[in-house]
């Protein structure tokens, strides 16, 4: 446990070959693969909703001892990354309505994981400890036409599109993870840029005119301004901030690499996540850890009060999460899109003051 790992996903098409993402999971991780491969189906979601129901209803009468792992915390994991990809898909038919443009999912895929930080000792990895949850999600395609055939408007439905998915991989585990005695805090590209400006920092547009100007004023790391650079050179426009962000228990930086010609682009943190990282208020993350995978403790009835407390933080992901499928089935299933996208936003975005 603790050893970083190297893993390549990819999907092979036939008119273009492979596209891949290459990513470096820590040994000990628990990673929820999301497909949405051309929407959420019904018959899918109403599959994980009966699961996730049936054990809200073992955790709400107390048989936690026939509780596997994989019927926790697997299922949570997954059912967070499909209804972010199902609420987008949603969101996306909306938008595409309002704009005038004909838009089809392409095949897409994303993670939601658990998150460790190993601590070395001469390379060796001597203790782990459990850091917040990761959502990553390396490919997000749609194919897209304006129906007047403006390019203008597809790209800005590109660039929209691309914000609100960014926003969304905090949004979504933020309040699925959420419960009404913790708040779950996470953090994206576009809202680290946000709270970087509210903090006074400058937000840097960059492009190959001001690269070097740009990357002699901020301090994001090596690893982000060499990133940065090889996207500019190659003809991207990059978004960032001066310095790093210290949110909770998360220090890092939110940039975006946006290809000029088509609006489409990467929205990333540090730590090469397309995505997101979220902590939990409240209960120390090591001990909802050691509840959840039992790592510790044998028996979780050798917890006591702290199991019941643990219970009921769980009882409500898995609530909230019922919540979103009975939201997104409702589309599914009789395609009130506006219904269900003023539903989702209530859901996810005004109780968000952070993006306002």
């Amino acid at each position: 446990m603790g050893t970083e790992l190297y893993e390549t996903l990819g999907l092979y098409s036939p008119s273009h070959g492979w596209s891949v993402s290459n990513n470096h999971p820590i040994a000990g991780e628990y990673r929820a693969i999301g497909l949405d491969l051309q929407g959420i189906s019904a018959k899918q979601g109403g599959n994980l909703q009966s699961e996730i129901e049936a054990i809200r209803e073992e955790l709400d009468s107390g048989q936690l001892a026939t509780l596997e792992k994989h019927d926790v915390i697997g299922n949570l994991l997954h059912g967070t990354i499909l209804s972010y990809f199902a609420l987008n898909d949603v969101q996306e038919e909306i938008q595409a309505q309002s704009a005038n443009m004909v838009t089809y999912r392409l095949p897409s895929y994303g993670i939601f994981s658990t998150s460790l930080q190993p601590q070395y000792w001469f390379g060796i990895p001597r203790s782990t400890s459990f850091g917040g949850m990761d959502m990553d999600v390396d490919r997000v395609t749609i194919h897209s036409v304006e129906k007047g055939n403006s390019e203008v408007k597809k790209f800005d439905f590109t660039s929209v599109s691309g914000s609100r998915l960014s926003a969304m991989e905090h949004l979504v585990p933020e309040k699925i993870l959420s419960t009404s005695s913790s708040s779950a805090k996470g953090i994206s590209a576009v809202k680290a840029l946000a709270i970087a400006s509210s903090e006074g920092q400058k937000i840097w547009t960059i492009t190959q005119e001001n690269l070097e100007e740009a990357l002699s004023s901020i301090n994001l790391g090596s690893d982000v301004e060499s990133e940065i650079r090889n996207a500019v050179v190659a003809g991207n426009i990059a978004t960032a901030h001066d310095s790093p962000l210290n949110y909770y228990s998360w220090v890092g930086s939110g940039y975006l690499l946006i290809n000029p010609k088509t609006g489409a682009g990467a929205y990333k943190i540090s730590g090469g996540n397309n995505g997101s990282h979220t902590v939990s208020e409240g209960e120390a993350p090591e001990n909802l850890l050691n509840f959840l995978f039992g790592v510790v403790l044998e028996s979780v009835d050798q917890l006591g009060e702290a199991a019941d407390r643990m219970a009921m933080k769980v009882f409500g992901w898995f609530t909230t999460a019922i919540d979103f499928f009975k939201i997104g089935k409702s589309c599914w299933n009789q395609f009130e899109l506006l219904t269900v996208a003023v539903t989702a936003f209530s859901v996810l975005f005004l109780l968000q003051p952070s993006l306002r």
